[in-house]
């Protein structure tokens, strides 16, 4: 996921394929995009956003798109936003998978 400086200049980034690692024949595509100064990159694992909720409904990417969007109050990371979202989402504080997200200004 790219950000740029407005919530409309959002750009989800992939190319599809195997998970890495797993298979060491596995053969990948690969794109480009233009980055300009003051974008970030957003790279997660699907434990970022497949969250089972105690209702029983699971969050989806498009609820994580949805919270990268949102601005943070001043003052606070938008990790520790994101952190704090997954958790809320959960309705507790641990996880059923690994949880990793990655935050890059460029």
């Amino acid at each position: 996921m790219l950000t740029g400086a407005t919530p409309d200049a959002l750009k989800q980034l992939g190319t599809g394929g195997r998970v890495l690692g797993c298979d060491p024949v596995s053969e990948f595509r690969s794109e480009s995009c233009e980055v300009k100064r003051g974008n970030r990159l957003y790279v997660f694992s699907d434990g970022a956003y497949e969250i089972s909720q105690p209702g029983g409904r699971t969050a989806q990417l498009t609820d994580l798109i949805q919270q990268i969007n949102n601005p943070e109050p001043s003052g606070r990371s938008k990790l520790d936003g994101l952190l704090e979202w997954a958790r809320a989402t959960r309705g507790q504080s641990s996880f059923e998978d690994d949880v990793s997200i990655l935050e890059v200004e460029l």
